[in-house]
């Protein structure tokens, strides 16, 4: 990489993002070997499939403290837990810890943040929607000392896209087992009867992009206004992140190698999501989602002509 900043990647959810940590995380590990967490991937490897099988055995950092998955137990998390390569930030604490007490953050090459979990598997049930890993970016002056980067989406087509995720994978509160995965805690509350144009006129729904960004949280019940997506779209300018657009991936990705130094392949994209079952959406309901989220338009808008002006 050509600079020695710490890239922060904003994993906003269904927004290629999977794909996307993939893709960088192996171009990390292709140059400089293994630079993952034990808590994070246990055995870094540049083939695929190993990556996400040894991914989803070791995917997710506990908040109070640091777990030897080999091993079976726990220690208090230290500085020293934290100079890889790549980590993925799961929570407030673990970002805060980084952000403030590692003081040495030269190993760090990438830090994924994505959704703010709950503790421990038992508190799937309970858990915080309103909050997001990283403060509001417009008034944390730290913040400046990382590059940045995110990928934003079609809100009509990833709002879509995100119900039908929840269905597939019946991911609603009524049906959360005990000891179920992370990511029933993201989802949890809505609704099992919730239909598509329910889903569009759920107030959480709302510019929940903009909602993520301004930490709000992403599913809370905050009213995005114009004057914070505008003040969102100053603070990004002024911290230079390098937005990608979804529906642009490969120009995205050609963006990010060239202004941080990346080498991601364009030519082998993991579509780790990827759904081709998903139903037709009349225009009415599609006009009631982009009612819904105008101020994830208006920010989605802006950088994809950003982006698109670039001519890669």
């Amino acid at each position: 990489m050509n600079q020695n900043k710490p890239v922060i990647f904003w994993h906003i959810p269904k927004c290629a993002g999977t794909s996307l940590r993939a893709m960088i995380a192996i171009d990390l590990m292709n140059r400089y070997g293994p630079i993952t967490a034990p808590q994070t991937i246990n055995t870094p490897t540049t083939n695929q499939n190993k990556f996400w099988e040894e991914y989803n055995k070791h995917g997710w950092i506990s908040m109070k403290e640091y777990i030897d998955f080999d091993n079976l137990i726990t220690h208090p998390y230290t500085e020293d837990n934290f100079k890889w390569g790549f980590l993925h930030i799961v929570n407030n604490e673990l970002w805060k810890y980084w952000l403030y007490n590692v003081k040495d953050k030269s190993s760090n090459k990438c830090i994924e943040v994505h959704m703010n979990r709950a503790p421990s598997d038992k508190d799937m049930r309970v858990y915080d929607h309103s909050t997001s890993i990283v403060d509001d970016l417009c008034i944390n002056k730290i913040y400046k000392d990382f590059s940045w980067i995110t990928m934003l989406r079609n809100p009509t087509e990833r709002l879509i896209s995100e119900y039908m995720f929840i269905n597939k994978l019946d991911l609603h509160a009524s049906n959360l087992p005990i000891g179920s995965s992370h990511i029933y805690k993201f989802w949890g509350h809505l609704p099992s009867n919730m239909s598509i144009e329910d889903y569009a006129n759920n107030p959480h729904t709302f510019n929940s992009q903009t909602k993520q960004l301004i930490g709000k949280g992403y599913l809370g019940e905050y009213e995005v206004t114009e004057k914070d997506v505008d003040s969102l779209i100053d603070t990004m300018e002024q911290l230079d992140v390098k937005v990608g657009i979804k529906e642009m991936f490969i120009d995205s990705i050609k963006y990010y190698n060239k202004s941080l130094g990346f080498n991601v392949d364009t030519y082998n994209i993991p579509h780790i999501r990827k759904n081709n079952h998903k139903p037709e959406v009349n225009n009415r309901i599609r006009k009631i989602f982009k009612d819904n989220n105008k101020w994830d338009y208006k920010l989605y808008d802006y950088y994809f002509k950003k982006l698109d002006s670039l001519k890669f």
